[in-house]
This record gives structure tokens, C-alpha cells and sequence, in this order.
């Protein structure tokens, strides 16, 4: 069990190196098409999948993350015989923008306990001159929540405090084009 979060922190850090350093090209959701009358797409958002020049990470939410470099999209949940798997873009819904962003920061939370453990995140980035925080937040029941409310971080830090779950903060930003990294 150990080496299996071991693993996922290890995952979960080059997931972040790859936020850092790389160019994120798109976000994607899987889902599946319902058949039956209107044909209807059903996102599933247990798992999200980025997608960099070179990489492709899965990121599933089960009250906490984990990630994984992946070849290719596949179902993360069953697929009834009925519907069909299908995936699509959500880097709009996650970034507001079609345009290629510049990462300034991230932050990121964990156990207190268990430093391996994530437990939510947030990137902050620049469109332009305009300065934009998407939250992603693993506790929702329907997989990762990602939000832009402002409120985002201190609802969940209130719920943690409710729920008496220690957590530690880890801050990664760029300063004057330098990586700086905080804890």
C-alpha cells in the first residue's frame, strides 16, 4: 500500500513539474452518449485528462487525486451496453479562454498527516493582462468539481476544519520568469 502512494505522489509531482514546464494543450472529460431518444452526452468527471505536447496525464477524484501518464483515453467508469464512450474539451469551462495560458502559480493542499495525500488544487494564470484562479476540487460527488468562485478555497478550507483534517499548503509561482517553491 505504501508504494501505491508512493506512486501517486510521485504522479501527482510530475503532473504538477508538467503544469510548471510544459504547454497545456487541451483538458478533455470522458463521458458516453445516451442512444435512447435524444441523443444526449453525459460527462463523467471522476476523471480528467491533460494533454501536453508530449504527455497525457489522467487525473481521477475520489476525495483525493490521483494521477497517472496515460497513451490514450479510456472509460474510467462502465460503459452500458446502450451508450457510447466519447470524450470532450472542457479547457474553455477550466480556463475561460481558448488561448494558450501562462501559468503563474500553483497551489496545492495535503494531509498533514500524510504529505503524499492531495487533496485539492488551484492554478493561477494570466489571458492577457487578466489575472484568473480555476479550483479543482475532488470531494464532489459526480467526481472533481472546477470552479472559478472566489469563495472556492475558503469553503473547502472550512469544510477540512469541520471535518478536523489537518491540512499543509504548497505553493509553487514563478517570480520574475523563476521558479520559486513554497511550503
Amino acid at each position: 500500500m505504501e508504494s501505491l502512494i508512493h506512486q501517486n505522489v510521485f504522479a501527482m509531482n510530475i503532473f504538477f513539474d508538467a503544469l510548471k514546464n510544459k504547454t497545456l494543450h487541451d483538458v478533455f472529460v470522458g463521458g458516453y452518449l445516451e442512444k435512447q431518444g435524444v441523443i444526449q452526452f453525459n460527462p463523467m468527471y471522476g476523471c480528467l485528462y491533460f494533454r501536453f505536447e508530449d504527455e497525457l496525464f489522467e487525473i481521477k477524484a475520489d476525495l483525493q487525486f490521483s494521477a497517472q501518464r496515460v497513451k490514450e483515453i479510456t472509460p474510467c467508469f462502465d460503459v452500458e451496453v446502450d451508450d457510447e464512450f466519447c470524450i470532450a474539451s472542457i479547457y474553455v469551462q477550466c480556463f475561460k479562454t481558448e488561448d494558450p495560458i501562462a501559468i503563474t502559480s500553483i497551489e496545492y493542499y495535503c494531509e498533514a498527516a500524510n504529505e503524499e495525500t492531495v487533496l485539492f488544487f488551484e492554478i493561477n494564470y494570466h489571458i492577457g493582462e487578466n489575472r484568473e484562479t480555476v479550483y479543482f476540487n475532488p470531494k464532489n460527488v459526480f467526481g472533481v468539481l472546477i470552479s472559478h468562485g472566489k469563495n472556492e478555497k475558503d469553503n473547502w478550507l472550512e469544510e477540512m476544519h469541520a471535518l478536523k483534517i489537518a491540512v499543509h499548503q504548497k505553493i509553487w509561482e514563478k517570480a520574475d520568469g523563476n521558479a520559486v517553491h513554497k511550503t
